[in-house]
């Protein structure tokens, strides 16, 4: 079998390239999709799919290839054409008209196109409190064991000495002529990291990463109040984000699979029940928090017509209410 084809395009189309390889053209057939990722210079590599069919009337068969920049969306491919009543062709122009890969952005600049999350920002706090964290461990170590230096006097091998806990060093004496049997050894040092600075550390990275919603349930009785203002703030933090989450996720996961339960005649699109079209909108509660923030405003704005008098009333339409 054919796994890939490397070669020069000597012809290019929407629906197919022709690859040189060695002097051999290959027709290969490609999705809409695959021609969006197809390289602007000669030189193409495609994944591929080779496809028999054989006419049960003539007994003849046709050789197909087909082609895709990826090892994912040839998978999602032979996934397709393993469902009842999808062809390799019906496959193709699933393809073409949705993308197989769905890839929400936490958040974009302008002129960015693969976006970035909430841990690119929190990334240099969680390397310095790693590497607080490590310098505490060293610390640790050399408190419990210690650095120590030796006289070599023909009583104390250095090269003897296991300096672990509950050990026992024979010496001459402790402390003088008539200095104790048995004495502990000084601690070789005592270390002082301030916990401050890794409590904010984490705290700053818990809040970058929305963790910092509501306080442990150890702590006081918390009030309404605080609850929705920590609420407020969490639907202002997450505004952009949680909108563009429903827009590059839910919106094209919904539509893909209604318009294959389309393909397959199990649905008719426009759904429609009772002769009223069926729309599908978010009701999670951040979405329910944002449209309750917008219907605040109408409110607001309502208040201040009202309060100017007809002429301000009349700047009131309560249709598009």
């Amino acid at each position: 079998m054919i796994e890939f084809l490397s070669g020069r395009m000597v012809e290019k189309a929407p629906t197919h390239v022709v690859l040189d390889c060695n002097g051999v053209g290959y027709l290969v057939n490609i999705s809409l999709f695959t021609f969006e990722q197809l390289p602007k210079d000669e030189n193409c590599k495609l994944i591929i799919h080779y496809a028999v069919s054989v006419d049960v009337r003539s007994g003849a068969s046709n050789h197909v290839l087909y082609g895709f920049t990826s090892a994912i969306e040839r998978t999602f491919f032979r996934l397709l054409i393993t469902i009842s009543g999808i062809s390799a062709s019906t496959a193709r122009m699933v393809l073409s008209s949705l993308s197989p890969f769905i890839v929400a952005r936490y958040m974009k600049v302008a002129g960015e196109v693969y976006g970035r999350g909430p841990l690119v920002t929190a990334i240099s706090d969680i390397k310095t409190l790693n590497k607080t964290v490590e310098l505490v461990l060293k610390n640790a170590s050399i408190a419990v064991s210690g650095v120590y230096t030796a006289a070599d006097d023909g009583v104390l091998n250095p090269q003897n000495v296991q300096i672990k806990p509950g050990s026992i060093i024979s010496v001459a004496r402790n402390g003088g002529p008539q200095g104790a049997s048995l004495q502990p050894l000084p601690r070789a040092s005592d270390f002082n990291v301030s916990q401050i600075v890794m409590n904010d550390l984490r705290m700053n990275i818990k809040k970058i990463l929305m963790d910092d919603t509501l306080p442990p349930d150890n702590m006081s009785a918390r009030s309404a109040t605080e609850i929705a203002e920590r609420t407020r703030e969490l639907a202002t933090n997450l505004g952009s984000a949680f909108g563009r989450l429903i827009n590059e996720t839910m919106v094209p996961i919904v539509t893909r699979i209604l318009y294959i339960m389309d393909q397959q005649g199990i649905i008719e699109l426009p759904l429609r029940v009772n002769g009223l079209e069926v729309k599908v909108t978010p009701v999670a509660p951040l979405a329910q928090a944002q449209k309750l923030q917008e219907v605040n405003d109408i409110m607001q704005y309502v208040q201040i017509a009202s309060s100017m008098g007809p002429h301000g009333q009349a700047t009131i339409s309560v249709p598009r209410i």
